[in-house]
């Protein structure tokens, strides 16, 4: 799984509807893309030639940040409202307990997915040993 590059990565520009704040993520496939913007997630399934808004469960404004374990299976989000996840390759997402915070990074341990960190635009570190239930 690959995290490309954030406002710098013009792979996609001409495509996405959008500024991407919190760069894109591709899943191990290399067709499934997600992309962290000003307007929500945008999920490609053909390799970033069409995007549509993933906003099952996560219908709010700006998303900073996404990132996943290495096999796509558990996806974060990184937004205004704190840290969402998905277990579907971002079709859809729920809140996790971190949800009153603005959250600028994630990252997500490749050994235990369960295991994220969290970043609020303050600079204070979270961390969820149980897929985001309880922070700490």
């Amino acid at each position: 799984m690959a995290s490309l590059g954030g406002t710098g990565d013009r792979r996609f520009a001409d495509q996405l509807p959008t500024k991407i704040p919190g760069g894109i993520l591709e899943l191990p496939d290399g067709r499934l893309l997600l992309a962290a913007t000003d307007q929500g997630i945008l999920r490609s399934e053909d390799g970033g030639k069409t995007w549509a808004q993933s906003r099952t469960g996560i219908d709010i404004g700006a998303i900073f940040a996404v990132k996943g374990d290495p096999k796509g299976m558990q996806l974060y989000a990184g937004t205004d409202h704190g840290v969402y996840v998905s277990t579907d390759s971002g079709r859809t997402w729920r809140a996790t307990a971190l949800d009153d915070t603005w959250v600028i990074a994630v990252g997500v341990d490749p050994e235990n997915p369960d295991t994220v960190l969290a970043v609020n635009r303050n600079g204070q570190l979270y961390r969820s040993r149980d897929g985001g239930q309880t922070w700490g």
